[in-house]
């Protein structure tokens, strides 16, 4: 079976667990903070990953260790059981992520990103509420302050990407130049 219907499957189960559960916002909280530790640390995922490194407690406690000592959601805790009994902890990190895309998805919400030349907190609003106007979805975006786009704004939705940068609008116009450029020759 491939990595990526193994991740799905168990991404699908545990949220049906979550739901059941009700503790559904709290485990896709938790694992969005698991799987970017596990993304931060591949060295550590590779020691766990291994039969022998450690009981199956063990390999589980180092893991929620990552939540800075907040209890796993039962939901997390046992979904971490069954992964690590099942010997599927390689596929951990990318069922987590599909998890919370799936979450995400069921509850109507998307995630952007955001980069500006300075910070620009009114943009976030404006942009979320035009997105919610147009698409009937929620939007959570994350912003970053990046000062080689000049000035404008980078806004980047799944597949769909909206430069309306200064650098952008720039290695446009030189795309162009040069393209119009060679012809001429």
């Amino acid at each position: 079976m491939s990595t990526g219907i193994i991740s799905s499957r168990y991404a699908t189960a545990l949220l049906r667990f979550a739901e059941s559960n009700g503790d559904a916002p709290s485990t896709c909280a938790q694992a969005e903070v698991l799987g970017k530790a596990l993304g931060s640390v591949p060295e550590a995922v590779r020691i766990l990953e291994e039969p022998d490194a450690a009981s199956a407690e063990q390999k589980k406690a180092v893991l929620a260790s990552v939540l800075g000592g907040e209890p796993l959601t039962k939901s997390l805790d046992g979904f971490l059981s069954l992964v690590i009994a099942n010997g599927r902890l390689p596929f951990l990190r990318l069922a987590l992520h599909s998890f919370t895309v799936k979450y995400y998805k069921s509850r109507n919400i998307a995630h952007a990103t955001l980069v500006t030349a300075v910070p620009a907190p009114g943009l976030e609003g404006v942009l979320a509420t035009q997105f919610k106007e147009l698409t009937g979805m929620d939007v959570v975006i994350r912003s970053s302050v990046d000062a080689a786009i000049i000035g404008g704004f980078v806004f980047t939705l799944d597949d769909v990407r909206i430069d309306a940068s200064v650098s952008g609008q720039l290695a446009t116009l030189a795309r162009q130049f040069t393209e119009k450029n060679k012809r001429i020759v």
